[in-house]
């Protein structure tokens, strides 16, 4: 009986070690995302040191980022369960990271020291809470008090009269997600989904269409 008892310790051991291992790689651990991660090193770093630079590893501004993080941060904080979260600040820098550098998210996790399908899962639903946010302020619907508005500044900075928008469309690339055969494939010869826009004399966007196919 004793033998039994000590080889179902064993056992438990053994498998408490394989969660562990399999729980989170020693790369990505909160210990040493705090001593290399990017969003508690190199950010801080550039804060204090180099606004410009902050400026091109996120293509805004620090007050528009802290203004950004007041709005959206309170909805991308996560509950502790078994671990600290990754705080909301650190989201919305892996997110806007990735959309500025148009960088892997194999890059994005080593830089930050976070696993890849987090990193997925945080880009994912900080886009998805920065639309819901934000698109009403940013984009309210088109109404003729706007368009004539949109007229007066083509006029005005491009010399360009009864312009009440400029439109384009462009092939985002992609791997066909699979079993999807030609819904995906376009003229040029790749897989790809649409991006239709719509901006003001300003190269500001006030209509998009996403996720058309090929």
């Amino acid at each position: 009986m004793l033998k039994l008892i000590a080889l179902w310790k064993l056992l438990v051991e053994r498998e408490e070690e394989k969660s562990q291992r399999i729980w989170v790689r020693p790369i990505f651990t909160q210990l040493q995302r705090h001593m290399q991660g990017a969003s508690d090193n190199l950010i801080k770093e550039i804060k204090l040191q180099d606004l410009e630079m902050f400026y091109n590893y996120c293509r805004m501004s620090i007050e528009l980022f802290d203004y950004l993080l007041s709005i959206v941060g309170p909805l991308l904080e996560k509950q502790i369960v078994v671990r600290d979260p990754i705080p909301a600040g650190t989201r919305l820098l892996v997110c806007l990271r990735y959309l500025a550098s148009g960088d892997s998210m194999v890059s994005i996790s080593y830089a930050f020291r976070i696993g890849v399908k987090s990193v997925s899962k945080i880009v994912s639903e900080t886009c998805e809470t920065l639309w819901n946010s934000l698109h009403e302020s940013v984009m309210p619907p088109p109404n003729e008090k706007n368009w004539l508005r949109i007229a007066d500044e083509f006029e005005r900075k491009w010399n360009f009269p009864h312009c009440i928008d400029a439109i384009d469309e462009n092939h985002v690339v992609i791997q066909a997600p699979p079993h999807s055969g030609s819904i995906y494939y376009n003229y040029k010869g790749t897989h790809s989904i649409n991006l239709l826009a719509v901006l003001n004399a300003n190269y500001c966007f006030t209509l998009v269409d996403i996720w058309s196919r090929g």
